[in-house]
């Protein structure tokens, strides 16, 4: 087992008592670096471990990743939005401070995101998106009548290349015998699924199997969308770039298995560690802004299926994640792509 497998299979192995305790003793760390670390791996392997200190990391100026004020505490809330209403708040101080008000969530920060959206504070004129998009930051967006839609479920399953005994085999980047409109080369099944997985449950999808295909070149620089039967949806624009490199390596197949146990929906939500990262359900893993495509039909934000690593479907070392999201209402399905 590598060393980024033992440091994360250590932390899921802490119950939350335990990681509570080291909570209280991390935030104590002179060295800054070690505390970030240990808080952040707390906050994304063992949920709910941070509920005593939240509160603690405001008044010391620790707004930083938002996902240390997951599902937080009133207390911690009311801190952060005392904070944006001090006067001559920076710019990115102001952003931390809204990503973690966005993984709050709470119906207070919905109805003061809702109240934003309508009425702008000064501060936000330095921002680059009005404050209310930062929901996205976090898994969620405001609906039109001020009400909160979730983008990803709590429920997250990893995929694994080493198979157990009750884990599920799932195929991926299996090839598709049609081909790919603006360049010569075929399409890639990149999940084909039964809607009845646990991790797919919320989705309330009835169609009985979920196939979600893209062109692995063209998902680089733009979403790809199909519909839930494999199909290219022939709704997108070509990119300005999307050259026609006969080198581009193509996915290869591969056979990963879902572990029948769940695991804390923010185990790769943070780059915590550099591998384990593919997964269903869960919190994607965003190299770059959170990026939910746009349904062709309804015109809102897809919801988050699942997500898998290059190096998982290349045979070597790759860095890049391919996200898969849908619309059940509309029966789209999108295709995405990020890299450091």
């Amino acid at each position: 087992m590598s060393f980024n497998r033992r440091v994360r299979a250590a932390y899921e192995q802490i119950d939350r008592d335990s990681a509570r305790r080291l909570a209280e003793a991390a935030i104590t760390l002179e060295d800054q670096r070690f505390r970030g670390c240990v808080l952040v791996h707390l906050a994304c392997l063992v949920p709910g471990s941070l509920v005593t200190v939240q509160s603690r990391l405001v008044d010391i100026g620790i707004d930083y990743p938002g996902e240390l004020f997951w599902n937080s505490t009133e207390e911690a809330r009311n801190g952060i939005l005392a904070a944006l209403g001090h006067r001559d708040l920076e710019a990115l101080r102001v952003s931390h401070l809204l990503t973690c008000l966005a993984w709050i969530g709470d119906a207070t920060v919905v109805d003061t995101f809702a109240t934003w959206r309508a009425s702008p504070p000064p501060w936000s004129a330095a921002l680059g998106v009005p404050p209310h998009v930062y929901a996205l930051s976090a898994g969620w967006e405001l609906t039109p009548d001020g009400g909160r839609r979730d983008l990803c479920s709590e429920a997250a399953y990893r995929l694994d290349p080493t198979p157990s005994a009750a884990a599920s085999p799932i195929v991926v980047a299996a090839p598709s015998t049609d081909r790919s409109p603006w360049l010569d080369r075929p399409l890639t099944i990149l999940f084909d699924l039964p809607t009845a997985l646990a991790p797919l449950d919320w989705l309330r999808l009835d169609t009985g199997r979920l196939v979600i295909c893209t062109d692995d070149q063209a998902t680089c620089f733009t979403f790809v969308h199909s519909t839930f039967d494999g199909r290219w949806a022939n709704v997108d624009a070509r990119p300005d770039y999307l050259g026609g490199d006969e080198s581009w390596p193509a996915l290869a197949q591969a056979t990963l298995h879902l572990s029948p146990h769940s695991r804390s929906p923010l185990s790769a939500a943070w780059q915590v560690c550099e591998e384990g990262m593919s997964q269903l359900g869960g919190f994607p893993t965003w190299w770059s802004a959170a990026a939910y495509p746009t349904c062709p039909g309804c015109r809102r934000h897809m919801r988050f299926v699942g997500q898998l690593e290059t190096s998982e479907l290349l045979g070597e070392p790759a860095e890049g994640l391919y996200y898969a999201f849908v619309c059940a209402d509309c029966r789209f399905a999108a295709t995405g792509y990020q890299q450091t």
